[in-house]
């Protein structure tokens, strides 16, 4: 027991009792159940830098939190938009294997875009969709990116349909090579979908 209290004791007659507490030691008098802290001013001033550490932590963790948050939300939206142009990038190879709607549609009288006729290109499609707008080519291949289509035999370009991607404006380019006929030959197409 420290000296100031015990000699509280003997002159006045004061029981005290002690006790640790967290913010140091407290003496508490049986007479009218007071108590006092041995650090004085102290116990508040711990309390308020115990406060501040625990902002500052509050405040660390949630700007960690946002920051993957928004690392997570970019990646869910490039994986979105890499999704879409993938599909886009299918629609498009796929008007070399399809007929189109009406069998022998024209610029005038197409539904579905279809380039093939027997099993094989045909070169009067070709030239239809060639000779489309852009803007309708793309409504009806059923894409929403930017596309170039490319058909070559024996490494010679014969069609080329669509825009070319120009690097400094498209950061995205997706390729697909197939293979069809055209004119008792095996021609190759490639595909490109690009975007922003």
């Amino acid at each position: 027991m420290p000296a100031g209290f015990f000699l509280a004791e003997l002159c006045y007659g004061v029981k005290m009792d002690f006790s640790f507490g967290r913010n140091g030691l407290i003496a508490e008098n049986r007479a009218d159940g007071q108590k006092e802290n041995k650090k004085g001013r102290m116990g508040g001033q711990a309390l308020s830098l115990d406060f501040i550490l625990a902002c500052s932590a509050l405040i660390l963790v949630s700007a960690l939190l946002l920051i993957q948050g928004g690392y997570v939300i970019k990646n869910i939206s490039e994986s979105g938009e890499k999704n879409r142009m993938m599909a886009d990038l299918s629609a498009a190879s796929e008007i070399f294997f399809l007929e189109g709607y009406p069998k022998g549609w024209t610029n005038e009288s197409v539904i579905i875009m279809g380039l093939e006729s027997e099993g094989r290109l045909n070169k009067t499609k070709m030239s239809f969709l060639k000779n489309m707008s852009y803007t309708e080519s793309k409504s009806l291949i059923g894409i929403f990116y930017e596309y170039n289509i490319t058909v070559s035999l024996d490494g010679a370009e014969v069609y080329s349909i669509g825009i070319f991607p120009d690097t400094a404006h498209y950061s995205s380019v997706l390729k697909m090579n197939r293979i069809a006929v055209l004119d008792g030959n095996i021609a190759s197409v490639e595909v490109l979908v690009f975007g922003p």
